[in-house]
């Protein structure tokens, strides 16, 4: 197929993002003149020598925001774009992110695995969600990225620029997959059988969460929360 769209995706932790970026990847192999960008604009450096180099990617990316668009009428003009991204019910992504940062696939040397699983990973779910929700309360959600609230990952994606960004629910990502010919491949699937590093973690649900917990994980995430209902996108675990 034949795609005219100039579009950026932001990829938002545990919102299927690596399915989308298995969509992207794919379309830019049916076509020589497809062309895929990944915007980089942070670079973790060692040496004083990285500085610039990091700072002019930066700016190749803040000049890339600044074109970024609402969905053009006709057609899209020279470096416009549209940035979209997905979003997740808290309660939902919550348990999906304790599953990744426990050891999950592609998890596995975060660096706080292995004392996660060894202070909470607990006989039932129900107790493992409980001790991870009270753990991220007492630790902060910046002990591992993918506990940060959704808003932050947006905000930091776009360099806290105010341009349009196209949010959607997570339940219509297969609806966008399919439109990139990819509607049956999903990456890092949750309930797959030993993608998690324990049944335990596997078979948890949100019919684990007890009225603590959803109310302790509601809080930390109530920047999201308030994201989701200003998007007409209703939370109602956290209502």
């Amino acid at each position: 197929r034949c795609m005219t769209e100039r579009l950026s995706f932001i990829h938002v932790h545990k919102v299927g993002g690596s399915s989308l970026h298995n969509a992207f990847n794919y379309m830019g192999q049916l076509s020589k003149s497809a062309s895929i960008r990944r915007h980089q604009f942070f670079i973790p450096f060692r040496e004083p020598s990285e500085v610039l180099h990091s700072a002019g990617i930066r700016d190749d990316a803040l000049r890339a925001i600044t074109h970024a668009s609402k969905y053009p009428v006709e057609e899209f003009a020279p470096e416009q774009h549209v940035i979209f991204a997905f979003v997740r019910d808290p309660l939902e992504r919550f348990i999906s992110s304790i599953g990744q940062v426990m050891g999950a696939s592609g998890s596995f040397g975060n660096h706080l695995a292995s004392s996660l699983k060894e202070k909470c990973l607990k006989s039932t779910s129900s107790e493992t969600l409980r001790c991870v929700a009270m753990y991220v309360k007492e630790h902060g959600f910046w002990i591992e990225l993918h506990f940060t609230p959704q808003v932050m990952d947006i905000s930091f994606a776009t360099l806290y620029q105010d341009v349009p960004i196209s949010v959607l629910p997570f339940h219509d990502i297969k609806r966008v997959l399919e439109y990139f010919g990819r509607g049956k491949v999903w990456d890092r699937n949750g309930s797959a059988k030993d993608y998690r590093a324990d049944t335990v973690l596997t078979e948890m649900t949100v019919e684990d969460y007890d009225n603590d917990t959803r109310r302790i994980v509601c809080e930390i995430y109530e920047m999201d929360v308030i994201m989701l209902r200003s998007l007409g996108i209703r939370v109602p675990g956290c209502e």
